[in-house]
């Protein structure tokens, strides 16, 4: 009971003040749902910067194997070439060395 001996009042007042309870909770359970979800763009904002730079540091050393690989294809290319040329002496010098025993022999 109240002062005034109402009973009623008093379950009323209770009953808003669960109420009022339940509604702050559900307030402050979506406020802190916002402020998380604020804090997670935040933090992708404060991300984005440091992670352009690592995806154009990124880029450039692509590049730079890139570059790097056609230069090694070059080379790769040149050495094959002196082998082809080398192969070709080869036998060239075994050709005239067989020519040259056979010459020899009485």
């Amino acid at each position: 009971r109240d002062q005034t001996g109402n009973c009623e009042v008093v379950a009323c007042d209770k009953h808003t003040e669960a109420g009022l309870a339940e509604q702050s909770r559900e307030v402050l359970g979506q406020i802190a749902a916002e402020l998380q979800e604020c804090a997670v763009e935040a933090r992708h904002k404060a991300l984005r910067p440091a992670l352009v730079k690592v995806l154009e540091s990124q880029v450039q050393e692509a590049r730079r194997l890139d570059e790097e690989t056609q230069s090694l294809k070059g080379e790769l290319v040149k050495q094959r070439a002196r082998t082809a040329q080398i192969n070709r002496n080869n036998a060239m010098l075994t050709h005239q060395m067989a020519e040259h025993q056979i010459a020899q022999r009485p």
